[in-house]
């Protein structure tokens, strides 16, 4: 049996990513916003005009600071796309293996819980499953068999 191939780690580091994007594009405009205050500020207690380098390396901090933001975005959306495609890929890895169908997802480490409907109608709720490197999902009693020794 060949098998979709199930990337269930990717989508949790695009996650990390983009939080990390976002902390960065938000401290960058928040810092460029209070400095360009802070210089107008000051400016205007010494009776003197803004200097126009500052003012323009604030704005270049903001814009820097939106591009981590729409970074931090797009990550997040390719890790939810990534998220959904590989239960997807599971679910049908599933079906083809065992024929049932896989109600509800969750995932715990490098697999998941889930609650099976087999064909006959009967239910398996919260049942661990761990999935091979080639996309193959491997629960119940399979888990604890032991391969072949030498081959």
């Amino acid at each position: 049996m060949t098998f979709a191939p199930v990337d269930l780690q990717t989508p949790w580091l695009l996650y990390w990513a983009a939080a990390v994007a976002a902390v960065v594009g938000v401290s960058l405009a928040l810092a460029g916003r209070w400095r360009e205050r802070d210089h107008r500020r000051r400016q205007a207690a010494a009776g003197s005009h803004v200097v126009m380098r500052v003012l323009e390396n604030t704005r270049l901090q903001r814009r820097v600071g939106y591009g981590a933001l729409v970074l931090a975005l797009a990550l997040a959306v390719w890790g939810a796309v990534a998220h959904v495609q590989g239960f997807d890929a599971l679910r049908g890895n599933v079906r083809q293996k065992y024929g049932a169908e896989v109600e509800d997802v969750r995932q715990s480490g490098s697999g998941v819980t889930v609650d099976l409907v087999h064909p006959d109608g009967t239910r398996e709720e919260d049942q661990y499953m761990a999935v091979e490197q080639d996309g193959e999902p491997v629960y119940g009693a399979e888990l604890v068999e032991s391969p072949p020794i030498g081959g």
